[in-house]
């Protein structure tokens, strides 16, 4: 970046390193690692680029759009896969025991017990990683654990702010900051300590259909903290910011309420996507070492699926949806084979 600077210098060269500390949080918004020294640059380059449109929405239809073209509620409702009378809710899986090689005991937490031919297990990398020691009966092999080991979830969170109208212009792609360690320091002594969070927002961003709302972008050890904070807090924080910022330039109004996402300390998460660190290339696994399916002889009994488990659309909710097929499929296709020789 230096050696590139010199060659083309772009600005003045005293605010090069807080450009590469806003790059940095670019990347860490991309990439979930804490800092980009976590991020293995070897498993970036096996990372694949979906096809399509990348910035696509749902419009005003909300993510929940995704479900319905699963379930086939769109087009035409009456055809809908009855997928919805075959879930039960509430229930927390505390232990998955497949001693027996022949039939999976799902026990939840409530007491219910489930008996099943296999299971696709699709909880998260954070929850394999907190839980996977007491979930698993026998324990899983000692390659699953280390891949489960390796492999590391990131955090990145996004709070809503809807305000009463639009203050800032249509036209306007996003809010960036850059924090100069001299403005940094005259903050964090005016607003105290507890404010450095706020140091970590990358930036606010116009949300499409959306005319009067902005999303909040944060990663790393400050999203986590985030979340302890009371949505007061965060609320009077990025108003403060808000205003702190680009008061001089608009008229910034309060919101009228906030939403927020809480993906480290919601226990059925704790972390938002999956990334390979240092720590991954450094012990050598894959996410398809995370998606081997624990076997007895030829038959699959503990499948794994979900967005963790892909190759190279890893930290996906597209990569999270193939791998779901692929692993119906493996059941599939073992069950005709089995069919076929009876």
């Amino acid at each position: 970046y230096y050696e590139a600077f010199d060659k083309n210098p772009f600005m003045n060269r005293t605010r090069v390193a807080d450009y590469v500390a806003w790059i940095e949080k670019m990347e860490n918004v991309e990439q979930f690692g804490d800092t980009w020294f976590d991020v293995s640059a070897k498993a970036m380059a096996e990372y694949w680029d979906c096809e399509g449109d990348p910035a696509l929405t749902w419009k005003d239809r909300g993510y929940k759009t995704i479900l319905d073209l699963l379930m086939q509620n769109i087009p035409n409702a009456e055809k809908r896969l009855p997928v919805m009378e075959r879930i039960e809710f509430g229930k927390v899986v505390a232990t998955i025991n497949y001693s027996s090689n022949e039939n999976v005991t799902v026990t939840t937490r409530d007491g219910c017990e489930y008996f099943t031919r296999h299971v696709i297990f699709t909880g998260s990398l954070g929850v394999l990683k907190e839980k996977h020691s007491i979930m698993f009966v026998p324990p899983l092999s000692q390659k699953k654990q280390r891949a489960i080991e390796g492999l590391n979830i990131g955090t990145a969170n996004k709070v809503y702010l809807e305000f009463p109208h639009r203050w800032w212009p249509e036209d306007k792609g996003n809010f960036g900051f850059i924090w100069p360690e001299k403005v940094k320091k005259e903050f964090l002594q005016n607003y105290g300590q507890s404010s450095e969070w706020l140091c970590d927002v990358y930036s606010f961003a116009p949300v499409a259909y959306q005319p009067n709302l902005l999303c909040a972008w944060i990663t790393g050890k400050n999203a986590r903290h985030m979340e302890t904070l009371s949505d007061v807090d965060v609320y009077d924080g990025l108003y403060l910011l808000l205003n702190k910022s680009l008061g001089e330039h608009y008229n910034v109004v309060k919101p009228t309420r906030i939403l927020r996402s809480k993906w480290y300390t919601d226990e059925h998460f704790q972390g938002s996507y999956s990334f390979q660190s240092m720590v991954s290339e450094q012990m050598d696994v894959k996410p398809r070492d995370l998606a081997e399916p624990v076997m007895s002889g030829n038959k699959p009994i503990i499948l794994f699926a979900g967005e963790a488990t892909h190759d190279y659309y890893y930290s996906t909710v597209h990569g999270a949806v193939e791998t779901g097929f692929h692993e119906a499929d493996r059941l599939i296709n073992f069950e005709r084979q089995l069919n076929a020789h009876l």
